[in-house]
């Protein structure tokens, strides 16, 4: 039974640390993440101005596919890292 207590109390205390972890996180980066999406969301509204026959649809089908070109790139990039650093 002791052991159990130990191990309820390991988890709590890991449980704390990371929510105060977390709330110091948000503290910290809230303001700076408001700010970028604020930004993009700009952008985006002077884009879709910009090109007005563009639908937001399309513009996000766009970026969906950029992103996996990206994720894509990044893959290859390590692993021609890795084959270097393995040579």
């Amino acid at each position: 039974m002791k052991r159990y207590g130990r191990i309820i109390l390991l988890f709590s205390a890991s449980a704390v640390y990371l929510s105060i972890g977390a709330g110091i996180f948000t503290l910290i980066e809230g303001p700076h993440e408001m700010r970028t999406r604020q930004e993009l969301n700009r952008t985006i509204e002077q884009f879709m101005k910009d090109n007005p026959s563009l639908s937001m649809a399309d513009l996000a089908e766009f970026l969906r596919e950029v992103r996996l070109f990206s994720k894509k790139m990044l893959t290859l990039l390590n692993l021609k890292i890795s084959i270097m650093i393995m040579t």
